[in-house]
């Protein structure tokens, strides 16, 4: 079961990146996408919460991974002022350009 949940915040955070990217490239993504970021983040504290239960460690080897994927969300959701350090680095590298 533990392996199961760990699994799905890796899926959720591989889909966050990719939707937080497709903010990026293009703002007129987020309105079509901010539903789905909106689900995800639920179920990502869903799962969190089973994790932080279920085996402490686990979570807290994962805690970057976790804060990293919310970030992502709230990027992707509501534009947060907050962004995780790997969007972050893409601002910059676009922004050079």
């Amino acid at each position: 079961m533990l392996e199961q949940l760990l699994q799905e915040v890796e899926q959720i955070d591989q889909r966050a990146h990719e939707m937080a990217l497709a903010v990026l490239e293009d703002d007129g993504e987020r309105e079509a996408l901010s539903e789905e970021a909106q689900r995800l983040a639920d179920r990502l504290d869903d799962i969190v919460t089973e994790i932080q239960i279920k085996n402490p460690e686990a979570y807290r080897v994962r805690g970057h991974m976790i804060s990293e994927t919310t970030l992502d969300l709230d990027y992707v959701e509501k534009g947060a002022r907050f962004v995780s350090m790997r969007i972050g680095r893409k601002m910059q590298q676009k922004d050079r350009q």
